[in-house]
C-alpha cells in the first residue's frame, strides 16, 4: 500500500502510483493531449502550453 486514498475511495496501492506517473509522463510528452483525468487524482491534468495537444484523456491507470 502506498498509504493514499484515490478518488474512488480506494486504498491506493505503488503499483497504481507507478502507472500513474508513466502514463501521466507518457501522455504529457505524446504533444497529442491538453489535459488529463485520472482516477488517481482529485484534480484535472493540465499539459504545459508548449507540449499541449488536442484530445482529453480519462484513464484508471491500471484497471483500463
Amino acid at each position: 500500500m502506498a498509504g493514499n486514498i484515490n478518488v474512488q475511495g480506494e486504498e491506493v496501492k505503488k503499483l497504481d502510483v507507478l502507472a500513474n506517473e508513466i502514463f501521466i509522463n507518457s501522455l504529457k510528452s505524446s504533444g497529442k493531449v491538453c489535459a488529463m483525468v485520472s482516477e488517481e487524482n482529485e484534480e484535472v491534468i493540465q499539459v504545459d502550453h508548449k507540449l499541449r495537444g488536442k484530445y482529453l484523456v480519462v484513464f484508471d491507470p491500471l484497471d483500463g
